[in-house]
């Protein structure tokens, strides 16, 4: 009985250890890792836009910058880079992807909206940079991180300062989930950058492309945000959020991208109630579509701030 006993208590403990190291592995963000900057993207895939992105990232260092600071729901410091131009100006919130910040991921975005006269606050989403807590949550928290810097600016801005959201990868998926939510009459519109459908669909989509059982894997994966984590990876998507969201949608996404199908973007683009626009750019990468197709995606920008007349 007693080595029955032993015997199980050693397979409790090995299971609670696999199911910790996926938590660890998937959303575990660790505070001094995360202070570093984070360069332009690496592997082949990126070469042809690697010193482009190095280019404009380098050009932050030219302009002044103030850190501001809220406090999330549930009682995390958040911080940002708040870029001002004008005063009176519209407002873009730019959210940043999954272990990376904005100057990156929106470092060709970033500059229109500068070059527009638009007033931008960049984000460090919670668990990354200099922003508190350690679990990264795919976007089922950071949805209402989302709310707690809209709250934030009209307080310090003026809730008459038209605002616009905008995200790249897990910071699309956040601002399209964050729709869901009661949102002021001063947002006016949201762009989303290869966003995903939702965090069950990303995370099955990477433990399919890993060669994993998805469904085993995935079970272990959503026990684990949910004991260590505290949230549940099934509790939200941007597909049932933009399906009850009237505000103009800008969605794109590169058809070459190999981590966020382009299937999702359609997915979410089919769900969308409000006047929306889909651009697939031909041939691009992961979160690289303004590089790859300029033009096109700075057309799309002219089309989508015309239509929401700023």
């Amino acid at each position: 009985m007693m080595i029955i006993l032993f015997v199980l208590l050693i397979l409790i403990a090995v299971f609670a250890s696999i199911v910790y190291i996926t938590y660890y592995v998937s959303f575990y963000s660790r505070k001094r890792k995360r202070l570093f900057e984070v360069g332009a993207p690496k592997g082949k895939k990126y070469d042809s836009y690697r010193l482009k992105v190095k280019h404009n990232m380098s050009l932050f260092a030219d302009i002044d910058l103030k850190w501001i600071h809220t406090t999330s729901y549930d009682g995390y410091r958040l911080s940002g880079r708040y870029y001002h131009n004008h005063n009176n100006a519209p407002l873009v919130l730019i959210f940043h992807g999954y272990r990376s910040n904005a100057k990156r991921d929106a470092s060709g975005g970033f500059w229109y909206c500068k070059d527009k006269g638009f007033n931008v606050l960049m984000p460090d989403q919670r668990a990354h940079g200099r922003s508190r807590s350690h679990t990264i949550t795919f976007g089922i928290k950071e949805r209402y991180d989302v709310i707690s810097w809209i709250d934030y600016c009209n307080k310090n801005f003026g809730n008459n300062t038209p605002i616009i959201l905008m995200g790249v990868s897990m910071g699309a998926a956040t601002v399209m989930m964050a729709s869901g939510l009661n949102l002021p009459s001063n947002v006016v519109g949201i762009v989303a950058d290869c966003g995903y459908s939702s965090p069950k669909d990303i995370l099955t989509s990477v433990i399919r492309a890993m060669k994993l059982p998805v469904r085993l894997t995935y079970w272990v994966t959503k026990l684990g945000a949910r004991i260590f984590g505290g949230f549940n990876p099934d509790s939200a998507s941007a597909v049932e959020a933009v399906s009850g969201c009237r505000l103009p949608l800008l969605i794109v996404h590169g058809n070459a991208d190999t981590l966020v199908p382009p299937s999702m973007a359609k997915k979410i683009y089919d769900a969308a109630a409000g006047d929306k626009e889909l651009l697939i750019v031909d041939g691009a990468e992961h979160g690289v579509s303004f590089y790859r197709d300029t033009k096109a995606y700075v057309a799309a920008l002219d089309r989508f701030f015309n239509k929401i007349k700023l």
